[in-house]
């Protein structure tokens, strides 16, 4: 996929979890994680899947990420830790000059790490206070609160106010806008670490810090 035309779902701040989530199946822009840019860590096809629907409705992006892996680890429970040893899912997403990207990373649990800035070594952590505004739902910490383990698949769903987070300035709507990002799923300390993304990225090692492979987003209108 080339490119993502982001709908618009009218009222999607008000909908639970269930209804949010049909919405969102049904209405949302459609992707899959096919890219595993590094060989060394390729796992079999179909071994480690990622679906994706994301909408947005006035400055909130929503996504929603499909999970099927072998192996689940969810070590960490707080915000800003380091999520991305976990079984993790990631969404970053750029200005429209693609100058700076605001990064967010949430494990199966919903644990969240998040930041700003034009790259790697140039960032900030995005604030408590912002992090605590996104309403994060997962069915593996669900499942767990009634019983239940992990059974090869987990979903995890996410509204972010991405116009509070001080990428875009003054920007309270996302209507009309195109900007740049990547999904992923990773996870550095399974016993099979893996690596997957939306776009391809052309490196030698590991690096999702890296917004020149990032491809458009436009929010429709």
């Amino acid at each position: 996929m080339k490119n993502l035309r982001v709908p618009r779902i009218q009222g999607a701040s008000n909908l639970n979890n269930q209804d949010l989530r049909e919405h969102l199946l049904a209405e949302g822009a459609q992707g899959e994680l096919l890219h595993q840019p590094w060989d060394a860590f390729r796992r079999p096809e179909g071994e480690v899947a990622v679906r994706f629907s994301l909408a947005y409705d006035l400055g909130s992006i929503f996504a929603l990420y499909r999970i099927r892996e072998p192996e689940l680890r969810a070590v960490h429970r707080e915000l800003m830790a380091p999520v991305y040893e976990d079984s993790c899912v990631e969404l970053f997403i750029s200005d429209p000059e693609n100058k700076r990207y605001v990064n967010l990373e949430f494990n199966a649990v919903g644990a969240c790490l998040g930041g700003i800035g034009a790259g790697r070594g140039d960032r900030a952590w995005l604030p408590l206070s912002y992090l605590e505004k996104l309403k994060i739902w997962s069915s593996y910490q669900e499942g767990l609160a009634h019983g239940i383990g992990f059974l090869g698949t987990w979903e995890l769903m996410v509204r972010i106010p991405l116009a509070a987070s001080g990428l875009l300035g003054g920007v309270r709507d996302l209507a009309g806008l195109c900007l740049q990002g990547n999904l992923y799923k990773c996870g550095d300390k399974l016993r099979l670490p893996h690596y997957l993304a939306w776009r391809e990225i052309d490196l030698p090692s590991p690096d999702f810090h890296q917004n020149r492979f990032f491809g458009p987003i436009e929010f429709m209108r």
